[in-house]
């Protein structure tokens, strides 16, 4: 039985590094694709989650390295749907409306869950500008 949980612990370790692994392969794109920065946080998740269930002696050490990444890929993507949320407002006082699309679905693709709170403003704006643009 002792073996079977060590083994266990050790799947469970290897499991968390693929993750990070996965996150570090997405988080190295970050800057190609924001979309990564996305899928990145989401594999630091699930690796902070496994590691965080084994015991300190097993844990694999990139909690800490996968928190500061979560942190820092979440900064990047507030302050990039910031910077595109002000090119939307500018684009919609200027009437340059393909503009306003894109910088509109730019903001979905940075943020792809569809609860986060850019992407639910993204698909109002959307809404709001073909209801306007209707003939």
């Amino acid at each position: 039985k002792e073996d079977l949980q060590a083994e266990h612990k050790s799947l469970d370790a290897r499991t968390a590094q693929t993750e990070f692994i996965q996150g570090t392969a997405m988080y190295d794109d970050r800057l190609v694709d924001l979309g990564n920065a996305y899928r990145g946080i989401m594999h630091y998740k699930r690796a902070l989650a496994i590691a965080q269930m084994l015991p300190p002696v097993s844990r694999p050490a990139i909690v800490k390295r996968a928190l500061d990444r979560i942190v820092e890929l979440r900064e990047l993507i507030r302050t990039s749907c910031e910077k595109r949320v002000f090119a939307f407002s500018r684009a919609y006082e200027m009437k340059w409306w393909p503009e306003c699309y894109r910088s509109l679905r730019e903001i979905q693709a940075i943020s792809p869950m569809r609860g986060c709170k850019y992407n639910q403003w993204a698909e109002g704006e959307i809404e709001r500008l073909d209801q306007q643009l209707k003939p």
